[in-house]
């Protein structure tokens, strides 16, 4: 009886809530941001935007705030999955009710090994933005990533053509002026460090590029892969950013560095070029990064701050 009623309790308990999102709010953001809100309802948790957190200069239409909760949206799936439960996910944006993302319930499921390492990634994950190592990435190993990622809505793709390469150092090099030259853009970076510092970026690693990205994107070694999706709503940048958190989380377990380079999807003169140049206006751009080998001897860096819990679980 005692053995039973436990069991019963063990499977019908309510999910660790402050857990779970305690490990999804690691998830990655634009600048750190962090522009995500959950809120607790009858069958699991919602997510919505926090729109009070957009930078609304750099990112008027929401592309990365999207793309942020998105990687929040798979972190919870990550967390729930490493502690013992199924994440169910209904993802809901309507262009009438544009803060509501998605809508996740949770069962009860057995913890595989492949969860547990996942877990493991996602507490280790961090950015690192110094200078990567020689040691090359292995083609096989970028097209696994980009396996793993497409399997969450979006296309992953390795950037492996010389010239592919080339042209996008050079819309990213043509998009950093653009934004060096911006000063609204440098002024919103500037209000955003100092209104949060509790969560934002450093101010040096917001306005410092290590190495500049033109130079990023041609280091000896280093893999990239680009993010792209057949439309570019709201539903498909939600889709870009869980792909995004899973090749980042598959690339921690292998011990590889994931860095973002979006300037030039980031600039719309630059973005409307890699779709046209770079995807043949196949696909829609939502965010590069760049892979490779971090050197064994460099000093760990300080982890971002993150927003307390009180600030983003809103308890009905």
């Amino acid at each position: 009886m005692t053995g039973t009623s436990a069991s019963a309790r063990a499977t019908t308990a309510a999910p660790p809530y402050e857990e779970l999102l305690t490990l999804a709010c690691r998830a990655p953001s634009v600048h750190n941001t962090q522009p995500w809100l959950w809120r607790a309802t009858a069958t699991g948790l919602e997510l919505v935007a926090d729109r009070s957190r957009q930078l609304l200069h750099s990112d008027p239409d929401g592309r990365d705030l999207a793309i942020s909760c998105g990687a929040a949206l798979h972190h919870v799936q990550v967390a729930a999955a490493g502690l013992g439960w199924a994440s169910h996910v209904r993802r809901v944006p309507e262009p009438g009710r544009p803060h509501r993302l998605a809508m996740v319930s949770f069962t009860r499921a057995p913890v595989s090994p492949d969860a547990t390492r996942l877990l493991q990634a996602l507490a280790a994950r961090h950015t690192d933005r110094r200078p990567l190592g020689s040691w090359p990435v292995p083609p096989e190993q970028l097209h696994s990533l980009a396996r793993s990622g497409s399997r969450w809505g979006a296309h992953v793709l390795p950037v492996s053509d010389g010239a592919v390469r080339q042209r996008l150092a050079e819309l990213t090099a043509r998009a950093d002026e653009l934004q060096r030259s911006d000063t609204a853009y440098l002024d919103e970076l500037a209000l955003w460090r100092r209104n949060d510092r509790g969560s934002g970026m450093p101010t040096a690693d917001l306005l410092r590029r290590e190495p500049a990205p033109p130079e990023a994107m041609e280091e000896e070694g280093v893999g990239l892969l680009m993010v792209a999706t057949s439309s570019d709503d709201t539903l498909s940048r939600l889709r870009a950013g869980e792909a995004l958190s899973e090749v980042w989380l598959r690339a921690t377990q292998k011990g590889l560095s994931v860095v973002p380079m979006s300037q030039c999807i980031e600039v719309a003169q630059t973005r409307a070029e890699v779709s046209g140049t770079v995807l043949e206006d196949r696909l829609c751009p939502q965010i590069l990064v760049r892979i490779g080998w971090l050197p064994a001897s460099r000093e760990p860096l300080e982890r971002t701050p993150r927003r307390a819990l009180r600030d983003v679980f809103l308890r009905t």
